[in-house]
């Protein structure tokens, strides 16, 4: 996971970790609709403190904008359960197929005519994403209730796996106006 900002100097590389702290949290919540009366929020977070080592610069910033986010997610040639991404529209087909046939369904499902297409530069594909392991674990990678965050959909290599965080660009190809105490649950 990590964030390529806009920064007079770079602000990628070079941190070390200078303090971690732990927390767990077990509770429920009642959602406003929906086919549960309680949801249990069962989870685990980790505050890591950075310093980056040439700068002497804690990653303390007030307000900064997000170029990129290089978050990665390695996994198996998994069955998924998929749409191609597009920053107007999501709905297009679902396609099920492993990780490794997407490269070769993509452009057949592109071809879905719909009044209002966007497509993105790169291969990718929607969140959210459900895939299902050899052993029937079943995954799914989306964002939660976004808020001052960009959608992001999810760019492939289908060769190793991999799924790699593309976050929807403005018009000057900045993803995010960021201002730090601003929370995207």
């Amino acid at each position: 996971m990590g964030f390529i900002i806009n920064a007079l100097r770079p602000f990628a590389e070079g941190f070390s970790i200078t303090n971690t702290e732990y927390a767990s949290f077990d509770n429920t919540w009642i959602p406003v609709w929906g086919e549960n009366n309680k949801i249990r929020d069962n989870h685990n977070e980790m505050l890591i403190s950075l310093i980056q080592e040439k700068t002497n610069w804690q990653v303390n910033i007030r307000h900064f904008t997000i170029k990129d986010e290089t978050t990665e997610f390695n996994l198996a040639d998994h069955k998924a359960f998929w749409i191609p991404a597009d920053y107007d529209t999501n709905e297009f087909p679902i396609t099920t197929s492993n990780i490794s046939e997407i490269t070769a369904l993509i452009d057949d499902v592109c071809k879905e005519s719909l009044a209002a297409k966007a497509p993105t530069p790169n291969l990718a594909i929607q969140t959210p994403l459900m895939m299902k392991s050899a052993d029937s674990l079943y995954i799914n990678i989306h964002e939660a209730a976004l808020m001052n965050y960009p959608a992001m959909s999810l760019s492939v290599n289908d060769r190793e796996f991999k799924l790699s965080s593309h976050l929807t660009p403005d018009k000057n190809e900045n993803r995010g106006y960021i201002q730090t105490g601003t929370v995207s649950p």
